[in-house]
């Protein structure tokens, strides 16, 4: 490709060779053809550095590293890309046929820096879409505030890469650098929400989230008492100065229980997805026992 690009897409690939096909085929089938698709190998051990290698298509640029992480290895794309606008997506997800071209739209009319989308999630037998989560009608832009619409799914951001470069991914948030980048973003720059599923974002046991969940509970709350204190005029806090800040019993025993709660809704939601209904019955009953006050602001009206 002699010109540069119009978009640069950064799929990240670490031992993914189960679902990688769908996931690069996706970007290979969109209705837009000008772009590139950097795939990085991060010092895979299953087959996905021979699956990589197996396309022949000159849109595709292989990178073959040894394991340096993810944080390492996001930041390490956007270096590479030739393109102005980065979008990206996780090894085991699916772009819709028209989620580049309706995301560089979007980007154009809204006068973006940055847009998600909404996503469809799926696993073996069934599939779900947060409808309560749209603010707008399809094919609208909300423009975000600082944690007013929680964290947006990585797999569907485009943005700027002049924005990527100044903000980078940030190692010691990890597993939640996503988020802290997101409220790192927002107040500087105009980022929105396309209203449209244009990802399909897959469940399956393999996912990084169960092995992470309460290590991201944790992290989660720290990135938003730093995005705070940052609104404030302060200094960030690093990960103990936060935890020795939390000195309560009280919050961190109710914080431990609604941490329970949503990983026990989340693995109700999972294992509903894989089809395994009995399992998301206990799962959904213990979330209930945990937190019906939860259960109730789901079933009684939209996610505040």
């Amino acid at each position: 490709m002699e010109n540069n690009p119009m978009v640069s897409v950064i799929i990240p690939v670490y031992n993914g060779a189960q679902f990688l096909s769908e996931t690069v085929d996706s970007i290979l089938n969109q209705s837009m053809i000008d772009f590139e698709l950097i795939l990085i190998n991060d010092g895979s051990t299953d087959e996905s550095p021979q699956l990589v290698e197996s396309y022949d298509d000159d849109r595709i640029r292989v990178v073959h590293q040894e394991n340096m992480g993810l944080i390492g290895t996001l930041n390490k794309g956007i270096s590479l890309a030739k393109a102005d606008i980065i979008a990206r997506l996780d090894q085991d997800d699916i772009s819709k046929p028209n989620r580049l071209k309706h995301q560089l739209k979007a980007m154009k009319e809204y006068e973006l820096d940055v847009v998600y989308t909404q996503i469809e999630k799926f696993g073996a037998k069934n599939s779900w879409d947060n409808r309560e989560r749209q603010k707008e009608k399809i094919g609208e832009v909300s423009i975000m505030e600082p944690l007013a619409y929680g964290c947006q799914v990585n797999s569907t951001m485009m943005a700027k890469k002049s924005v990527l470069q100044k903000m980078k991914y940030r190692a010691e948030y990890y597993p939640c650098d996503d988020w802290d980048l997101q409220l790192r973003m927002e107040p500087l720059y105009r980022v929105g929400i396309l209203q449209e599923k244009l990802i399909r974002y897959r469940f399956h046991d393999a996912a990084n989230t169960y092995s992470t969940f309460f290590m991201m509970q944790e992290k989660t709350r720290w990135c938003e008492n730093n995005a705070l204190l940052r609104l404030d005029g302060k200094p960030e806090l690093t990960l103990e100065e936060y935890k020795k800040s939390q000195t309560s019993r009280y919050k961190k025993w109710n914080r431990r229980r609604k941490d329970l709660y949503r990983y026990h809704f989340r693995m109700g939601g999972d294992r509903y997805l894989q089809g395994d209904y009995p399992k998301m019955m206990r799962h959904m009953m213990t979330a209930i026992v945990l937190a019906p006050e939860k259960i109730w602001q789901r079933v009684a009206g939209p996610i505040k």
